[in-house]
């Protein structure tokens, strides 16, 4: 069933199953299949579809539905320059990471693009699911909470497309230039000095739990 909406979705594509698994408690809730495009990382291009029956407040089951991240893949390279581009004011050396954790269902198939997506969330016809991960080479420590906040105020507006950010301000070059889409998510360690981490979203930005 995985593999026929997948191959309904982005024909022509082939994709290599890794791993299914049931979720929730006791193994009741979607079933999720990981795996990646024939020819892609194993690591860095993996993806997962959800799949569960929709069951209202009567009991009465609907339609299977299928949910992916592998449409995030496919646009990451644009959402990564984007964010880039939004950011090149800070004249900082920057590294983004399109976190692939939004499922998109059916609406956005292979023949969508970012810039549909784009569209549909500043028209206010679809959720911001977007989630990113910055890293700076950013060795004036002093200011790195001035950078946080100028990236904030232009990633989080209210008109913005990016839902949430997690902003990574590195000291050490030799630590920056070996980040990469591979190992970025191990990089930062707590009560590491060389790398300085702020975490907002657009829902808690200047408000209660805000760093600013």
């Amino acid at each position: 069933l995985v593999l026929k909406y997948l191959s309904e979705k982005f024909p022509g594509q082939e994709f290599i199953i890794t791993s299914i698994s049931k979720g929730g408690y006791f193994g009741i809730g979607s079933t999720y299949m990981t795996g990646y495009p024939k020819g892609g990382d194993p690591e860095t291009d993996k993806f997962d579809v959800k799949t569960y029956i929709p069951v209202d407040e009567n009991g009465n089951e609907g339609e299977r539905e299928f949910w992916d991240n592998y449409f995030a893949i496919l646009i990451r390279e644009d959402v990564e320059a984007d964010v880039s581009a939004m950011l090149s004011d800070l004249n900082l050396p920057m590294k983004v990471f399109y976190r692939e954790t939004a499922f998109y269902g059916m609406e956005y198939d292979s023949t969508n693009t970012y810039a549909d997506l784009k569209k549909d969330i500043m028209e206010g016809t679809n959720i911001r699911w977007i989630t990113v991960s910055i890293f700076l080479l950013c060795k004036d420590a002093e200011n790195s909470k001035q950078y946080a906040q100028q990236i904030y105020d232009t990633l989080l507006s209210e008109n913005g497309v990016i839902f949430r950010a997690d902003v990574y301000m590195v000291a050490d070059e030799t630590i920056y230039k070996e980040i990469t889409r591979k190992n970025y998510y191990d990089v930062y360690q707590e009560h590491d000095e060389s790398i300085v981490k702020f975490s907002e979203s657009m829902v808690g930005y200047k408000g209660e739990y805000s760093d600013f």
